[in-house]
């Protein structure tokens, strides 16, 4: 059956797209749904992971999770999620959470990615009161244009505010494109908690 919707699916795509993308498909057997695209991505030496998600919440999200949050956590790749009812358009605004220490790692990497659209990377960063200066962060943005030989980079910052609802309110203000998260390993309190944020953004 899986074989049968791949040929109807690559017949619809050859009709539909202005190109012909070169398109190869597999059917696995794995256990879970994180093996299969870590193992596959890795043996494939793929750039990035794409796949659609529709969310996890209430007792799905305690019991289950979401095969997207299962995959970022697992996938050694760069890992794209397509909420379910999304268009495609250009991305002129990519929003990137940072807390700011490897934000110089982080960001060259988003650069590869940004670079082939040309958009424009804000960087939001939750600040306790007091701790960055307005001249801090101006510096430290001429800093990272310079660095990384990208002048489409803004730093964002808000105080007294979780760092989820600084990006929802940022991602609304700006009618961002897409959200750019690193994600580290969990913590036994974010376990226990349920802190991470790239986790919960996901969801």
């Amino acid at each position: 059956n899986a074989e049968s919707d791949f040929r109807q699916l690559l017949k619809q795509i050859s009709e539909e797209a202005a190109i012909s993308p070169k398109i190869s498909t597999s059917v696995v057997k794995y256990d879970r749904v994180e093996d299969a695209v870590d193992d596959i991505s890795s043996k494939q030496q793929v750039d990035y992971v794409v796949l659609g998600t529709k969310g996890a919440t209430g007792l799905k999200k305690v019991m289950m999770g979401s095969n997207a949050v299962a995959v970022i956590k697992k996938c050694k790749k760069p890992v794209i999620t397509v909420p379910e009812h999304a268009k495609f358009k250009e991305i002129h605004n990519l929003v990137y959470s940072s807390e700011l220490h490897d934000v110089n790692r982080e960001l060259s990497i988003l650069i590869s990615f940004a670079e082939v659209f040309n958009s424009h990377i804000h960087i939001v960063h939750v600040d306790s009161p007091g701790l960055l200066s307005e001249t801090d962060i101006s510096n430290k943005e001429l800093e990272l244009k310079e660095a990384c030989k990208y002048s489409l980079v803004t730093i964002k910052t808000f105080q007294k505010a979780t760092i989820a609802d600084a990006l929802d309110i940022y991602i609304d203000d700006i009618s961002a494109d897409m959200l750019a998260m690193f994600t580290h390993k969990t913590t036994f309190l974010e376990i226990i908690f349920g802190k991470s944020v790239t986790q919960e953004m996901a969801y």
